[in-house]
């Protein structure tokens, strides 16, 4: 269904084991061409499939239909699989913008490639996922028992969500709609668990692979965060009224990670503007809203995983844009936090992106501003004003890069 998230659920959305330990469960949309040449079975209605769909289908209350194509792929090919419908589902440009802004935090390495990263990580952790168009169910040859039946179970009831709420739709990248996507994703997950688990299916017994190398910390929690954050809620709406519960949520869902972790909370200010190019050499090439799911996900680099979850419940509003001019790119991440405290708590963590380079400017409070230089040439600061909280970087062609960078943080254009 939803392609692998950058942040939140950073590519983000999941990057380990979620509590099913099919590593990479969540669905990727968009048609899959085959290219090699894997075992495809339209299912008859009497075969294996088929009867599973029925069992899903009458466990979830929804239409069974058809059954989707099966498609049996060795582990490693299943990765590549992966790792195509993944760079077919998020554009390049998003991709680089994300990695960009990850680098500049210093969470993933310089020209870290997500994509090949994550085949290179899938095989043997990644058992199925579901494309939409075709509705397509891809599964690892080598799952047998009740792993397989498990692994094919949850991607089933994404199938009949597709089906029932046309989530490969709106699932698909849409600019701006990073964090509402976020939120619907999630429960998207909650609910196929939570068939799982009704049917008695368990979770998997199966050690996870070794193999593959480790990806970076914030993109392993971006890609578990999809299967841990609605888990709470669905069990709510199923309390209250049963799976059609869940299928309104799913028709309705709430406009942000924030909203789904909170219910009945509303951020304290409303969506942030978009933030001005450092100059008229530069060009506006990317602009989103991470979440809440995102914040906590990189502030988990720094901080437990409580602390972390409270200050990012502080979070009211944000947006991450990117700028690029002939000979450089520009990147600045606003945060709007509903307490000038949870700000001033953030700051400090996000600064720690900056290494041992840093340089405060004379006579300001480390706690508002604070600036250092990468080793590549680039500048990377910190702003707080109140509750707000900006970081920022570029590689303007400047002796007094902190200083031009400071400038457009607060608002002012770079000459």
């Amino acid at each position: 269904m939803k392609a692998l998230r950058a942040l939140s659920p950073w590519l983000l959305g999941a990057f380990a084991c979620g509590p099913s330990r099919a590593w990479l469960e969540q669905p990727l949309q968009g048609a899959a061409a085959p290219e090699a040449a894997p075992q495809v079975t339209a299912a008859p209605v009497a075969d294996p499939l088929s009867e599973l769909l029925g069992r899903v289908a009458a466990q979830r209350g929804l239409d069974p239909g058809p059954a989707p194509a099966l498609v049996e792929l060795p582990a490693r090919e299943l990765a590549r699989r992966a790792r195509q419908q993944f760079e077919r589902d998020l554009p390049e440009s998003v991709r680089s913008a994300q990695a960009l802004l990850l680098q500049r935090l210093g969470l993933v390495p310089s020209n870290f490639d997500l994509a090949a990263a994550l085949e290179a990580s899938l095989p043997g952790r990644l058992e199925a996922f579901y494309a939409g168009e075709p509705p397509t169910l891809h599964v690892d040859s080598a799952l047998s028992g009740a792993d397989r039946q498990r692994a094919l179970a949850h991607e089933l009831v994404h199938a009949l969500q597709d089906r029932a709420h046309r989530l490969t739709r709106r699932l698909r990248y849409e600019p701006g709609a990073w964090d509402r996507q976020t939120a619907l994703h999630a429960l998207a997950e909650a609910d196929a668990l939570a068939v799982v688990e009704r049917l008695g299916l368990g979770q998997s017994e199966r050690a996870p692979a070794e193999e593959g190398p480790a990806l970076p910390g914030v993109i392993a929690r971006s890609l578990a965060a999809p299967y841990l954050d609605a888990r709470a809620r669905v069990e709510e709406l199923l309390t209250q009224g049963g799976f059609p519960a869940v299928d309104r949520a799913l028709a309705q869902p709430p406009a942000s990670s924030h909203e789904l972790l909170h219910p009945g909370s509303s951020a304290a200010l409303p969506a942030l503007d978009e933030f001005p190019a450092p100059s008229s050499a530069y060009q506006a090439v990317y602009s989103d809203v991470l979440g809440e799911q995102s914040l906590r996900c990189v502030l988990e680099e720094w901080v437990a995983v409580a602390p972390a979850a409270e200050l990012a419940a502080g979070w009211a509003a944000d947006r991450v844009s990117v700028f690029a001019s002939d000979a450089d790119v520009a990147v600045v991440w606003e945060l709007a936090l509903q307490r000038s405290e949870v700000a001033a708590a953030i700051a400090p963590l996000l600064a720690a992106a900056r290494g041992p380079a840093a340089q405060v400017r004379a006579g300001t409070p480390v706690a508002e501003w604070s600036c250092g230089a990468e080793s590549d040439g680039a500048v990377v600061g910190v702003l707080r004003q109140g509750g707000r909280v900006k970081f920022g970087s570029f590689r303007l062609a400047t002796a007094r890069g902190c200083a031009a960078l400071e400038r457009w943080l607060r608002g002012t254009r770079v000459r």
